[in-house]
C-alpha cells in the first residue's frame, strides 16, 4: 500500500492495490464521500481475524487429523467386529458383546469346539513330544560320549578353573550372576504370561486352542533342530557347578524319557539354550496375538501410544534382561543365547508365513503334501477366517493393516 502511494505521488501507478480488509470486514478503498477507510476515521488497517477464528491451514488441518483419527476408529471398531464374527462372539445385533460378557471364553469347552479342535490339538501334543524326546536323545548321547573331554584337554580345568570355559563378550564385559535361579525364573515367566492371558483369560475373542496347538508345534520344530546342534558342535560347560544326574547309563532311550520329564539332568547340551527358547517364544506369541485376540477394540491399535506399542516395548525389555541373566549366570555363552534367539525367530515366523501360504494356495490352486497336513492341522482357526474376511477386497482394511 504504501508503494503504491509513493508511485501515484510520482505519477506513474494506474491501477490501485487491491483492496485490504479492515477489521470487522470493512475494506481499505476510500469509501464514497469519506477520506480514507470507515469515513476517514483514522481507523488502522490491519489483516488481524477474531479470537474465534483460526487460520485456514490449521482448520484444515486440524479437520485433516479429526477425519484420519476418526477414520481410524472406525475402521478399528470394524475389524473387532469382524473378529467377534469370526470367533462366535458376535451380539444379536452384530456387535461384539464385550470382554465381560465371557472373559473365560467357556465356549471354548463346548462339545462342538472341543470335537473340532481335540484331534488337531492331540496332534501337536504328540509332536511336542517327539521332538522334545529326540533332544533328550541327544543330550544322553552327548553326555555319555563327552564327559570329560575338555578336562582332559585342559588339565586342571575340571577343578574348580575356568581353563576349559571359552572366551565370551559377556562374560568378560559383564557383571556375573552368581545363582541360575534368574534365569530359570525368565524362563519359566514367558510361558506362564502366556498360558495365563490366552489359555486361562483369553476373552470373547479367544485363539485358546490355535494358540495352543502352534505353540507346542513350533516348539517341537525347535526341539527337533537342538537335538541336532547340541550334537555336531558341543562346547564346554561354561557352568563348572554343573553336576549331571544319570539312573540309566546303559540304556540312553530310557534315560532320555528321565531327561524329558525333568527326573535327570545332563551338562554337555549347551548350543544352543533352551531357557532362550523358552523365553523368546512365549513372548512372541504374546506380541503377535495381542491384537489377533485382543480383550477390548484398544488392543487392536497400532499407534505409539497403543497398548500394542507399550505391551511391546516392555516385553523387549524383559526380553533383554533375560537374555543378560542366562549369559551373566554362565549357565550358557552368549552364542547359546543368540543362536537360540535366532532359530526361534525363524521357526516362529516360518511356521506362521507357511500357513499363509497353504491358505493362498487352497484360495488360488496348487498344493503338495505339507499344505494337505498344514490344512488339517489349522482348518478350525479363527484367525484365518478372520483374515479371509478381510481380504475380501476392501482397500480400507488395507490402509489400516499399513497404519
Amino acid at each position: 500500500q504504501a508503494c503504491w502511494l509513493a508511485s501515484t505521488m510520482s505519477g506513474r501507478a494506474s491501477t490501485p492495490p487491491p483492496a485490504l480488509r479492515l477489521r470487522g470486514g470493512a475494506s481499505s478503498q476510500p469509501a464514497p464521500g469519506g477520506g480514507g477507510a470507515e469515513g476517514g476515521s483514522g481507523r488502522r488497517i490491519g489483516t488481524k481475524r477474531s479470537p474465534d477464528q483460526a487460520e485456514p491451514s490449521k482448520v484444515s488441518g486440524k479437520k485433516e487429523k479429526e477425519t484420519h483419527s476418526d477414520r481410524y476408529q472406525a475402521l478399528r471398531l470394524k475389524r473387532v467386529r469382524e473378529l467377534a464374527l469370526a470367533y462366535g462372539a458376535i451380539g444379536p445385533r452384530g456387535e461384539y458383546l464385550g470382554f465381560w460378557s465371557d472373559p473365560f471364553c467357556l465356549r471354548d469347552f463346548s462339545r462342538e469346539e472341543l470335537a473340532r479342535a481335540l484331534p488337531r490339538l492331540l496332534f501337536a501334543v504328540a509332536f511336542f513330544a517327539v521332538g522334545l524326546y529326540m533332544n533328550s536323545v541327544s543330550q544322553v548321547w552327548v553326555q555319555r560320549n563327552l564327559e570329560g573331554y575338555y578336562e582332559r584337554l585342559c588339565p586342571g580345568a575340571g577343578h574348580g578353573g575356568d581353563e576349559k570355559t571359552l572366551w565370551d563378550v559377556t562374560f568378560k564385559l559383564l557383571p556375573r550372576v552368581e545363582s541360575t535361579k534368574p534365569a530359570d525364573m525368565f524362563a519359566t515367566s514367558g510361558p506362564v504370561l502366556l498360558a495365563v492371558r490366552f489359555l486361562v483369560v483369553p476373552g470373547p475373542l479367544s485363539l485358546r486352542w490355535t494358540i495352543l496347538r502352534r505353540w507346542l508345534t513350533v516348539w517341537g520344530i525347535i526341539w527337533m533342530i537342538r537335538s541336532l546342534t547340541i550334537i555336531v558342535t558341543p562346547l564346554p560347560n561354561p557352568d563348572s557347578t554343573c553336576t549331571p544326574i544319570i539312573s540309566f547309563p546303559d540304556n540312553i532311550f530310557l534315560e532320555a524319557f528321565y531327561i524329558a520329564v525333568k527326573k535327570d539332568m545332563t551338562c554337555q547340551d549347551v548350543l544352543f539354550s533352551g531357557h532362550t527358547v523358552a523365553l523368546t517364544l512365549s513372548m512372541m506369541i504374546v506380541f503377535k496375538y495381542s491384537a489377533l485376540a485382543p480383550w477390548t477394540s484398544y488392543g487392536m491399535s497400532r499407534e505409539w501410544h497403543s497398548l500394542k506399542t507399550i505391551i511391546g516395548t516392555l516385553g523387549r525389555i524383559y526380553v533383554l534382561v533375560g537374555y543378560y541373566f542366562i549369559a551373566g549366570s554362565r549357565y550358557h555363552y552368549t552364542i547359546d543365547v543368540v543362536v537360540g534367539a535366532l532359530v526361534t525367530l525363524t521357526a516362529f515366523n516360518a511356521y506362521h508365513d507357511r500357513i499363509e501360504l497353504t491358505w493362498l494356495r487352497k484360495q488360488y490352486g496348487g498344493s503338495g503334501v505339507l499344505d494337505h497336513v498344514l490344512h488339517w492341522l489349522e482348518q478350525d482357526a479363527k484367525d484365518i477366517n478372520a483374515m479371509s474376511l478381510r481380504t475380501s477386497g476392501h482397500s480400507e482394511d488395507r490402509w489400516l493393516d499399513r497404519q
